[in-house]
């Protein structure tokens, strides 16, 4: 799923996310998604321990600006840009 994810990509661009979802277990590998299209994969991820969620940061197409979710294999989670 990763090649689909490259193919075509053009420019990337690393982008922040936050997942709210504080049962999703993200590590990195994982397929980021817009509009069910893969556009990118997930480099790294931490808890952020004052909220339980996860920041997320992925490599994604440039050209495209969410909306964002992540494919965890056994269901996708919504992640938005984070701030701060």
């Amino acid at each position: 799923m990763e090649k689909a994810a490259a193919s075509g990509a053009g420019e990337t661009t690393v982008v922040r996310l936050g997942v709210a979802d504080t049962t999703a277990q993200i590590w990195g590998g994982e397929v980021v998604m817009s509009g069910g299209t893969p556009v990118g994969t997930v480099t790294s991820a931490a808890v952020d321990y004052t909220t339980g969620g996860v920041h997320v940061l992925a490599m994604v197409r440039a050209a495209v600006a969410g909306p964002w979710t992540i494919d965890l294999g056994t269901r996708t989670v919504e992640a938005t840009v984070a701030s701060g």
